[in-house]
């Protein structure tokens, strides 16, 4: 008596691949979107940033205007105007910041640099005043790094 087992089909897969294959296809999916969002918000880098920057500013009083021209981990260049539209209290064509990394993720301001800057202030015959921005002045005097907020 002989004995023969059934013909294997070889080309046959596994079972359960095709759970594998609709898996992979998600995770590739999922990776693609987040690859995309993250190519995306490199791309718009420049606006969200001043968008952070002007909502943190207008968040302690100081109406802002900041458009970037350059941003990256090693610094910055921006056109800023702080206080009102009509007449800023500081307004510079261009600011450059130079950062660097010296102790942890949070960076240090090595260097500010600024061209044509403007800075109005008040004299009322015994206090000179600095607009909307005299809570950082306040800060700054008072020993504070932080400024307002």
């Amino acid at each position: 008596m002989e004995f023969r087992s059934a013909p294997r089909n070889e080309s046959a897969p596994p079972a359960g691949s095709g759970w594998l294959k609709a898996i992979a296809a998600v995770l590739a999916i999922l990776a693609g979107i987040v690859l995309a969002f993250i190519l995306a918000l490199y791309i718009a880098r420049k606006p969200v940033a001043a968008f952070l920057a002007e909502r943190y500013l207008a968040s302690i009083g100081i109406p802002s205007d900041i458009q970037f021209s350059a941003l990256s981990l090693g610094g910055f260049s921006a056109r800023v105007q702080l206080g009102p539209s009509a007449a800023p209290d500081l307004a510079a064509d261009t600011v450059d910041v130079v950062l660097a990394y010296r102790s942890g993720i949070l960076p240090e301001i090595v260097s500010v640099d600024a061209m044509h800057p403007t800075l109005r202030a008040k004299y009322d015959g015994d206090r000179l005043t600095f607009g909307v921005l005299q809570p950082f002045v306040d800060a700054a005097g008072a020993g504070g790094s932080n400024g307002p907020g």
